[in-house]
């Protein structure tokens, strides 16, 4: 972070930086990965080391040298095409003298009929000559040093906090996997993780099912028997399953599907290898 900002270590003032987590990773050496680099940056939030906003949205800016447009408008030397973009700037943001506009790239792309990429090319061309400040859309996070700025030598994190908050944050994981997998009903279960005492709902897919009297295990396994088989139209295989049944089969289906055990193109199902191996 200090590299890529140019900051020396040290006592420091609160201030924030945009943060591109694109940019920074390309500028990285060796590269990092982009979740690894994110799952670092919210250790030193929680260890009070930086301060990390959530993803935060600015639309591009731009503020124009009234005196320097008025050169550029002057000057015959000019195109009469940038003449034009400047103009249907002038046009489009009033008091773009007086302070950074907001400006909207694909609004200026769909006037000018140029593409949004040569509509920035423009607009980092008038930044780069004097012409004004242009500030492109940013998408990222907004980072700053909390008090000191360590060096690499000095940061220390506390491992006991740390291997806490991963202990906590495992078991909130294994606990939403439970909801995922559990058999009973859905709203009693989310009920009493958050400790109360509720009654089967009656109206999750698990009670819907129970009150089908459907056994979905025993449905999966027809399936896959069937599709290890040959392959079928799916209306053709819907067909072998009793009413009752046509319900769970398309929800199982879709399920099977997500998790790449078939596939689906143009209404025949097929198997696949890692479908093959499921009993």
């Amino acid at each position: 972070l200090c590299r890529y900002f140019e900051l020396a270590s040290g006592p420091v003032e609160d201030e924030l930086f945009d943060l591109d987590l694109e940019s920074i990773i390309e500028f990285s050496k060796p590269t990092l990965k982009k979740h690894k680099f994110l799952n670092a940056l919210k250790i030193l939030h929680r260890s009070d080391i930086i301060f990390l906003s959530t993803s935060v949205f600015q639309p591009s800016r731009l503020k124009l040298s009234e005196h320097r447009i008025r050169l550029l408008l002057a000057n015959r030397k000019n195109s009469s095409r940038l003449k034009e973009f400047v103009s249907l700037l002038l046009r489009n943001y009033e008091g773009i003298f007086y302070g950074k506009s907001k400006i909207s790239e694909a609004g200026l792309s769909k006037k000018f009929k140029e593409s949004e990429d040569k509509i920035r090319k423009a607009l980092r061309w008038l930044h780069n000559n004097d012409y004004g400040e242009y500030h492109e859309q940013f998408n990222g996070f907004l980072v700053g040093f909390r008090g000191y700025r360590y060096n690499q030598k000095e940061l220390k994190i506390n491992t006991v906090k740390y291997l806490q908050q991963k202990e906590i944050y495992i078991d909130r994981l294994k606990k939403m996997i439970a909801y995922i997998k559990t058999e009973g009903c859905r709203q009693k279960y989310l009920s009493a993780y958050f400790g109360f005492e509720d009654t089967d709902c009656g109206i999750c897919d698990n009670c819907l099912k129970s009150r089908n009297g459907i056994d979905s295990t025993s449905l999966r396994s027809r399936i896959v028997s069937y599709l290890k088989d040959k392959d079928y139209d799916i209306h053709e295989l819907y067909r072998l399953f009793d009413l009752t049944e046509r319900g769970e089969f398309i929800r199982i289906v879709k399920e099977l599907e997500s998790e790449d055990y078939l596939r689906i193109v143009d209404n025949l199902i097929q198997i696949t290898a890692s479908g093959r191996k499921l009993k």
